[in-house]
């Protein structure tokens, strides 16, 4: 008889199959990438939140620094130009269309909060669990 080699599991896998998400997973219908997206912004919100809670002087500087540049700049005294295709480069990749800053930046991103729903609240449950625990 001759034995076939089982198939290796991934590092995901296994931790899904021994902490009993498998069957969390197959009855709400998540799919891996979800469960992934899920976590990683989890992660992510509790970091930021952490990192918010625990240097918020600097934040605090950093925001204050921003009106006061941008209160010189509506005065007249200082000029700042912002080049937002660069940015948008950048960001979106060489591809990207023309964003006029009113609309469409909004609109995108309100359409990546409602496309990924999970990934969103897990961030923001994240984020309230850095500032608590900060």
């Amino acid at each position: 008889m001759m034995n076939t080699p089982t198939p290796q599991q991934g590092l995901f896998d296994t931790a899904v199959n021994t902490t009993g998400f498998g069957g969390f997973m197959e009855k709400f219908n998540i799919s891996k990438d979800t469960l992934l997206e899920i976590g990683m912004y989890l992660g992510i919100g509790f970091v930021v939140g952490f990192l918010l809670k625990r240097c918020s002087k600097l934040f605090l500087v950093l925001v204050l620094t921003t009106l006061v540049i941008w209160f010189l700049h509506h005065v007249g005294i200082v000029f700042v130009v912002v080049n937002w295709q660069k940015i948008q480069e950048l960001v979106f990749g060489a591809q990207a269309t023309p964003l006029t800053l009113q609309t469409d930046l909004g609109s995108n991103l309100w359409h990546w909060i409602t496309h990924h729903v999970a990934g969103s609240i897990s961030f923001v449950i994240g984020f309230l669990a850095g500032i608590r625990l900060g």
